[in-house]
């Protein structure tokens, strides 16, 4: 996975928990760097609530649908249920949710109508090397 900085402007990067004014000016003229070179950044980041199994394909659906224009990253903790996986972790439920709800036609067509296109790392990892 390549490092992936996250675009935000001055007021994004102020209403970041802990940044001092020397961090706040390193982040707004960072980003100002590698926007003005072509280095893709991250827009937004969202992640599926591990304590949520249940209404998992409902909940996915209103998240996807609420995903602005950009590049945006949904992170997921998609696994098959095994016994494994159920004795590693307790939110075990949530992350079988994800594999169900990911891997169902449901799911990929609600992507379609909505017109997202799902790409992995590589695309942006040879936009980085270009």
């Amino acid at each position: 996975m390549p490092p992936l900085f996250q675009r935000k402007d001055r007021a994004g990067w102020e209403s970041m928990p802990g940044m001092d004014p020397g961090m706040l000016d390193f982040a707004v003229l960072f980003t100002k760097l590698l926007s003005t070179i072509g280095v893709p950044m991250v827009d937004n980041y969202f992640m599926m609530p591990l304590e949520q199994p249940e209404h998992r394909l409902e909940i996915t659906k209103q998240v996807v649908e609420a995903v602005p224009p950009g590049i945006n990253e949904l992170i997921i903790h998609a696994t098959k249920d095994s016994p494994e996986i159920r004795a590693i972790t307790p939110d075990w439920k949530g992350r079988v949710a994800d594999y169900t709800t990911w891997m169902s036609e449901d799911m990929r067509n609600h992507i379609d109508r909505l017109g997202i296109k799902i790409i992995g790392w590589r695309p942006i990892r040879d936009a980085v090397r270009s």
